[in-house]
């Protein structure tokens, strides 16, 4: 029989793997990060139209209120949808060890 040191062959396939995983992950918090500074940032815009027009003392422009809700309504039940693998990406990245920052968890 022929012996043959596998070793190699396992650190070399291990290493790939620590790649590839890293690879993922990065790209998975990457993308994490993305979609909640989007979601901060629309949600702060939102507020401060609905807040400037609650300080207008003139006539209050009906148009412009009714396009702010009707983009808060579109939003809402598309990140309503997100929540849910939202979560499992961030339950899988912490499984993997990675920092995820408490801005996307909150």
């Amino acid at each position: 029989w022929i012996s043959v040191d596998s070793k190699p062959m396992k650190q070399a396939l291990f290493t790939l793997l620590s790649k590839w995983t890293f690879a993922y992950t990065n790209h998975l918090l990457k993308d994490l990060l993305e979609k909640t500074t989007e979601m901060a940032q629309f949600v702060q815009y939102s507020n401060s139209r609905m807040k400037s027009f609650a300080d207008e003392e003139e006539k209050i422009p009906i148009p412009e209120i009714m396009r702010v809700i009707t983009d808060v309504r579109k939003t809402s039940s598309r990140t309503e949808e997100m929540f849910g693998p939202w979560q499992a990406t961030i339950t899988l990245l912490q499984g993997y060890g990675v920092d995820v920052p408490t801005s996307c968890v909150q």
